[in-house]
């Protein structure tokens, strides 16, 4: 009996067709997932805002006194009593906000009612807007922009 032996393996051009094959699929992906993370990025610069409304309102009820939600630049929020030092929190990654109503700050009384304002956060062209009436109660509106 003649004993065969047979050799596998892969070649280099194996290697090779497959990669590009790989790269091909990833490169026709790949705005698709940019576009995906650039939404849920934008969703969390309005939850951002939508908390910080929600904190605020909380804190009023409880401390009974006024406390203040603002714009502070194009990426940060500020938080805090009014009259006192407020903390500040930046929006998530290349979120920003494109206007707000009120003037950007939104007071927030002992009783919990507030004054009605709207902040728009946006990302690129897509833009979310987070509305607080003056009940207190905080809305997200579904993306304003295309």
């Amino acid at each position: 009996m003649e004993a065969r032996s047979l050799e596998r393996g892969v070649t280099l051009l194996d290697v090779l067709v497959t990669l590009g094959i790989a790269a091909v699929i990833a490169a026709s992906a790949a705005p698709r997932v940019f576009d995906l993370l650039g939404g849920l990025e934008l969703r969390a610069g309005a939850m951002r805002v939508s908390s910080a409304f929600v904190r605020a309102r909380l804190a009023a009820l409880s401390e009974a006194r006024t406390w203040v939600v603002r714009t502070a630049g194009d990426h940060t929020i500020e938080i805090g009593p009014l009259d006192e030092e407020a903390t500040r929190e930046d929006l998530p990654g290349l979120v920003r906000f494109a206007r707000a109503t009120s003037g950007g700050e939104v007071r927030f009384a002992p009783s919990g009612w507030a004054e009605n304002a709207t902040f728009t956060v946006a990302r690129g062209d897509r833009e979310r807007a987070v509305t607080v009436n003056q009940r207190g109660r905080v809305t997200l509106r579904e993306e304003v922009g295309p």
